[in-house]
């Protein structure tokens, strides 16, 4: 337990700062939840984690104990009892261990809670939810499969893909389809299709795709781990003749494009391959496995050429109608091979698939002089066309894809094709069949992009419509903020833009240039994937891969997951400190304590590699505050700075773990890191630190490396050093992400929303004003467009100026703080977030001379609410009631007064314009 004086800790409050709790209704369980997700399937936990909110209509509602039942029915629970947990008392209600007997594989499971609130008034049971057991890496059956290499240009090869046009620098690369019929004589109770593959796929059976899942599953390094799908396909399969149905796609596992970061000479390159298991259950309690073997038969299909960073080619006078269906004449399909595969572990898709989120229609066209066509769809994105076409068939249509037009109109690339040898780059093409309306997009690839050229080749086809269709992994959106500045909105919108764009199944820099998973980048975005986003289980898969690519000493890549690229440029302390920050923060948002068991290691063992490297507790490598204004800061500062951070969270989650020895020693260590930062960089006479510049004071700030006394100094010169570049900002993505909050902590939240919303160059709102829809990678515009390394802004909108703010003694926001800062301009701020806990709410306004603060705080959980304006309680007003000291006490002093809240909904009021915020 991570605070075992918790529920004591609550109930002081509720006895003694505040009025009696009404009676008007108990706690009712609802949203119940296992390790994160609601009713998953496919697990491979034997002792999940469960969780529920909690609803009531009374005021300083908590739970004071709880009851699980776990079982296999889920309309008679208590007579199919696999575990009772019986009355536990505790206000545990988020990540709760399963205790019961141990679980079995390919099982459905069936639970509900009920609780017990602050009154000991008991609920009823919640509705029954379920988690899944995957299948037992032990039960794999399936072989390993793929098509023949590259189907020798002969045969059916030969008299069905001579009527494709090769070009300079193209080659084909035929695509397989795969198939397999079996027979269903019996009643089926229940089947399950386990599917891994090495590359990308789509699944049918019965000519029915049986998901709407895309460029599935998410990239790992192959090595170490493969990951597979899990779906629920008895819908699909009928009594009689039944057909599986295979596309694969090359996807990263394949990849031939010649560039810099080496992954066509990845160790586990090799062609696209699938080994898949469907159990089918039978109501007569017998079954029957139908797996991936030599029986299987394969084509080459439509898709002509694909690769992640190049494009896809689709002809479809290649297509075979009725390609997954049963009955079809299979003389023509060869047998499939049986090959080794990849060797990495076989593991469960944890993560939500990536799908297509958004469409978006063209708000502007311009037909170029060479007959060109350049859509505009008004937002940058990572994603494909969809086009509805008709024409002759062979004609062709091809689209390039781009972030910006050149001064004619046309799609330009400059900023972002750099990187790829001699090849056409983001670019599709579709060659038509002939046959009425065509309706297609590419399967598996994906571009980033706002405008696409579409060009043609042949007859010219008519386009009956065209679509830009957005896609990301599909986590939930949890946060929402607005306020009453229009900049400060698009600014917050581009940056969720840019974290979308930037999630396909594992975080990356861009979504068009490069696709790699940056350390850095994920890093500083964490807090506001965490802010705006469920990405926790999509966390979870990224961090296995970063234990994948741990070296022996400790070391980390760049980028993640890499096919070797990266250990010896392009890491560095404030990069792969992802290692740690994404763990630790995750522990802080959602309370779940395996982000600090299942990486604590890695963790350690990382602190203990930038030790190797640091004489004197300096370390001096790395590639530092990335793309600064004009001030360069030296990367040992940062370096160090990251240095001492991972050591002190490296002994706070070993205390948390339980583990003293490494707490102690982490701890001993992250002071003489402090003292030898101090003692080589900070001149105590100016209160400087190195030279000076806004990076290098806030970095000493933000990781509290300043000694107390030169606080004030210190936080004055950095004030002063923005005044020098006339209020804006001069730093790099690290900088980027302290200086906001860092200006806020220490009472200069005016000066930070300055930085923030100026819309004159450098800053987020120049961006803006140049019309851009996500945030860049350089505050001038000459790279790429759609970066998320400058992207921590929108964490800084949430616990600033909406002022929600986690509490990292109290994880997972079972208690929290709200404390909005109330600058400059703007007349109201909105801020919803939806905590394991429940829903969060401030919203507040500006009325006049009154200030107006509406708030909820989750059943069972608790708020600081710092008091604005540094009123007295006889200045404040709740739902029109001056408060009574008789119901609340204030804490702290100064700036840092403040009332605890219970859970509930409040309005409060009080008078504003007062002066300086506290």
């Amino acid at each position: 337990m991570v605070r075992s004086s918790c529920l004591k800790f609550h109930l002081i409050i509720l006895c003694f700062t505040f009025p009696l709790i009404a009676l008007a209704d108990n706690i009712k369980p609802v949203n119940l939840k296992c390790n994160h997700v609601v009713n998953p399937i496919g697990i491979d936990d034997l002792k999940p984690l469960l969780s529920w909110q909690l609803l009531t209509l009374s005021r300083g509602q908590y739970q004071t104990a709880y009851q699980i039942i776990v079982g296999s029915n889920p309309e008679f629970l208590e007579n199919s009892v696999t575990w009772n947990s019986g009355k536990v008392t505790s206000s545990q209600s988020v990540q709760v261990r399963y205790k019961g007997p141990p679980l079995q594989y390919e099982t459905r499971y069936y639970w509900k809670v009920r609780t017990w609130d602050a009154n000991g008034l008991e609920s009823n049971f919640s509705e029954a939810a379920f988690w899944e057991t995957t299948l037992d890496p032990k039960s794999w059956k399936g072989d390993w499969i793929s098509a023949p290499v590259i189907f020798n240009m002969e045969g059916l090869n030969k008299q069905r893909y001579s009527m494709v046009r090769g070009e300079k620098n193209d080659y084909l690369e035929p695509l397989p389809l795969l198939r397999k019929q079996f027979s269903i004589s019996k009643k089926i109770l229940g089947a399950r299709a386990y599917v891994a593959v090495a590359g990308f796929y789509e699944l049918y059976i019965n000519g029915n795709k049986v998901s709407t899942d895309i460029l599935n599953p998410a990239f790992t390094n192959y090595d170490k781990t493969v990951l597979f799908n899990t779906y629920d396909v008895t819908k699909f399969l009928q009594e009689g003749a039944n057909t599986i149905g295979i596309m694969l796609g090359n996807g990263w596992y394949n990849s031939s494009s010649k560039e810099v970061w080496g992954f066509d000479r990845a160790p586990w390159r090799n062609y696209p391959a699938i080994k898949l298991q469907v159990k089918i259950d039978y109501e007569d309690k017998t079954e029957n496995i139908v797996i991936s073997d030599q029986s299987w038969k394969t084509a080459p299909g439509p898709i002509t050429f694909s690769q992640v960073r190049q494009g896809e080619y689709y002809d479809a006078r290649l297509e075979i109608l009725h390609w997954s269906e049963s009955n079809i004449d299979e003389r023509k399909w060869k047998p499939v091979r049986k090959v080794g595969g990849p060797i990495g572990l076989l593991k469960p898709h944890i993560l939500p698939p990536v799908k297509e989120m958004h469409v978006f229609s063209p708000v502007q066209s311009r037909k170029l002089a060479n007959g060109n066509i350049v859509y505009d769809f008004g937002q940058n994105m990572a994603g494909f066309i969809n086009i509805k076409i008709s024409g002759k068939a062979g004609s062709r249509v091809q689209f390039k894809y781009a972030e910006k037009i050149d001064s004619i109109g046309a799609a330009d690339q400059s900023n972002i094709d750099i990187f790829l040898a001699d090849s056409l780059f983001q670019v599709d093409r579709y060659t038509l069949k002939g046959n009425g309306e065509e309706i297609w997009s590419p399967r598996f690839v994906y571009h980033g992009f706002r405008f696409a050229e579409v060009s043609f080749s042949g007859d010219i086809p008519q386009i009956l419509s065209i679509s830009a269709h957005a896609v990301h992994t599909s986590f939930e959106q949890i946060g929402e903020f607005s306020c009453s500045n229009q900049l400060i909105n698009k600014i917050n919108n581009s940056t969720l833009w840019s974290y979308r764009n930037n999630f396909i199944g594992f975080p990356t820099d861009c979504p068009q240039r490069e696709k790699n998973g940056w350390t850095g980048d994920a890093q500083l975005a964490c807090e506001t994937g965490l802010s705006n986003f469920n990405s926790s289980t999509s966390y979870h898969k990224w961090l296995n891969d970063l234990r994948d690519e741990q070296q022996t000493d400790g070391s980390l890549p760049g980028i993640v997951p890499t096919s070797g690229w990266g250990y010896y440029w392009g890491n560095g302390p404030g990069w792969d400190i992802a290692c740690i920050e994404i763990p630790w923060k995750n522990f802080v948002y959602t309370g779940d304590t395996t982000f600090l068991s299942d990486n604590y290691y890695m963790m350690k063992k990382y602190v203990d590699y930038i030790y190797s490297r640091s004489p004197e507790y300096i370390a001096d490598f790395g590639l530092g505050d990335w793309i600064p204004v004009s001030t360069k800061t030296p990367a040992s500062i940062t370096s160090t700075a990251y240095f001492y951070f991972g050591a002190f969270v490296v002994s706070k989650v070993a205390g948390i773990l339980g583990n003293e020895m490494d707490k102690l020693a982490y701890e001993q260590l992250a002071e003489k890191i402090k003292g030898a930062f101090n003692k080589k960089y900070f001149n105590s006479k100016d209160a400087l630190y190195a030279n000076g510049s806004q990076t290098a004071l806030s970095c000493a700030l933000f990781f509290d490396l300043v000694p107390e006394e030169y606080k004030k100094p210190v936080i004055d010169n950095l004030v002063s050093a923005v005044h020098a570049k006339d209020d804006h900002i001069d730093c790099g993505i690290l900088g980027a992400r302290y200086i906001l909050h860092v200006l806020t902590e220490y009472g200069h939240a005016d000066l930070a929303y300055k930085i923030v919303a100026t819309d004159t160059y450098p800053g987020w709102g120049y961006w803006i004003q140049q019309g851009a829809t996500t945030l860049w990678e350089d505050w001038k515009g000459n790279s790429s467009l759609n970066h998320i390394m400058f992207g921590d802004v929108s964490s800084w909108f949430y616990k600033s100026i909406a002022g929600i703010r986690p509490d990292e003694t109290y994880p997972g926001f079972k208690q929290f703080i709200i404390r909005p800062e109330i600058v400059a301009d703007l007349s109201l701020a909105k801020a919803k977030y939806e905590s394991v806990y429940g829903t969060i709410i401030s919203n507040w306004r500006i009325e006049g001379k009154m200030f107006i603060h509406k708030i909820e705080i989750p059943v069972n959980s608790t708020a600081r609410y710092y008091i604005p304006f540094g009123s007295s309680l006889r200045e404040i007003k709740e739902n029109g009631k001056t408060l009574r000291a008789s119901d609340y006490r204030i804490y702290g002093t100064n700036r840092n007064r403040y009332i605890m809240l219970l859970p509930g909904k409040y309005q409060f009021s009080l008078p504003f314009g007062k002066g300086k915020y506290f």
